[in-house]
């Protein structure tokens, strides 16, 4: 099994499958690394801080104005207390960047636990979102971490950064390229039938190529992400693994009595923090899954089909049609229950899938299953198709 797994890994190299793949991935990490330096360089905080104080300016001469009710006086009010704490925090971050983190640092932790007694109740997602900040700063303290501020540039950062930039779409087209035709490009010229000719089972030829497409695609992606973490690393630091990533964050559904319409919104209270480098395993381990199941099902279209033109488009083709099916109002339904919705392992790791779905019962742990079911159901389908195959006529 081993020596038919390596002759089938040597033939994708051959094929130059590994290096096209290696290739278009690379170019994305360079074109991240580069893009995000030069945004960084044009993200300015003081230009930031002149905008919001304009906008205070121009929201208090709204309150002044008369005809105003008590409510939208009071709105009004929240919203210039709200923007005065955000310039109060950034005029903190750019402390914490400059000199002594510690004192700003807990500056922005008292106005943050401001802002959070200040918020109304239906406030669902302001009020996760500064608490999920707020215990982020506080961990920051407690356990004398320096934060990083603004746009982070380190190795951590670019390598979350490049995990979600390939999840979905483009990793469909990696295993477009991979498997899309592993099978089905040996019918014609017919090395299949060399291949069946020897003392060795169907069920074994099959999985080896199914094992060494996972191989050399799970390898390649690894290795430039490794490849895109040094290279950051060496070049803006790499920062802490023992900094604070958010993840846990639960849903539900919420009736918005101003807007009349059904929200998915964070409960208050359920995200929790894991260091960093615990959430990048998380997220491997959830783009590995998503890179077997985009591929068992690009394996599977291989397997059924005689012709590797047809195969390899459609393994190109049905991933795109899912993608959009996910965003199609009633045909979205279908969304929770396809493989293309978990392709980017930062949504599913943190919990933010259920938004992006529009179900609150998809977890992390619904995105394990519906991957797991997907790659066992592929499967099963081409051993049992290419077991009872007529391949020798």
């Amino acid at each position: 099994m081993f020596s038919l797994i390596k002759n089938e890994l040597i033939k994708l190299n051959l094929r130059k499958k590994l290096i096209i793949c290696s290739i278009i991935l690379f170019a994305i990490g360079a074109l991240m690394i580069g893009g995000s330096a030069l945004v960084n360089k044009l993200n300015n905080t003081e230009n930031t801080i002149k905008i919001l104080e304009k906008n205070v300016e121009m929201q208090k001469e709204e309150l002044n104005k008369e005809g105003k009710s008590e409510k939208e006086k009071a709105d009004i009010q929240r919203s210039i207390t709200q923007i005065e704490m955000n310039i109060q925090e950034l005029k903190n971050e750019k402390l914490i960047k400059e000199g002594d983190w510690k004192a700003p640092l807990e500056q922005t932790v008292k106005s943050q636990e401001e802002q959070l007694n200040i918020l109304p109740n239906d406030a669902k997602n302001e009020k996760e979102m500064i608490r999920t900040s707020l215990i982020t700063n506080k961990y920051y303290l407690e356990h004398n971490i320096k934060p990083s501020m603004g746009m982070d540039l380190s190795g951590f950062s670019f390598l979350d950064g490049f995990i979600s930039t390939i999840g979905g779409i483009l990793l469909a087209i990696i295993a477009a390229i991979m498997a899309g035709d592993v099978v089905s490009g040996e019918y014609t010229p017919p090395t299949m039938k060399v291949l069946l000719t020897k003392p060795v089972s169907r069920i074994k030829v099959l999985l080896s190529k199914y094992f060494a497409a996972i191989i050399g695609t799970v390898s390649v992606v690894l290795i430039i992400e490794f490849l895109i973490f040094l290279i950051g690393g060496i070049i803006y630091g790499f920062g802490s693994a023992a900094a604070p990533r958010a993840m846990g964050t639960v849903y539900e559904n919420y009736n918005n009595l101003v807007t009349g319409q059904k929200e998915i919104v964070p409960v208050f209270n359920s995200t929790f923090l894991v260091p960093a480098i615990a959430y990048i395993g998380w997220e491997l381990l959830f783009q590995i899954l998503f890179i077997v199941a985009a591929l068992s099902f690009s394996f599977m279209l291989s397997t059924l089909l005689k012709t590797s033109t047809i195969s390899t488009t459609l393994s190109f083709i049905i991933p795109i049609v899912f993608t959009i099916l996910n965003v199609i109002p009633y045909v979205k339904k279908a969304a929770p229950f396809l493989y293309m919705s978990y392709g980017n392992p930062s949504t599913v790791a943190s919990g933010r899938i259920a938004q992006g779905v529009g179900y609150t019962f998809v977890t992390p742990g619904v995105a394990l299953l519906m991957l797991l079911l997907w790659i066992g159901i592929t499967l099963a389908i081409s051993l049992v198709n290419f077991k009872k195959k007529d391949l020798l006529i």
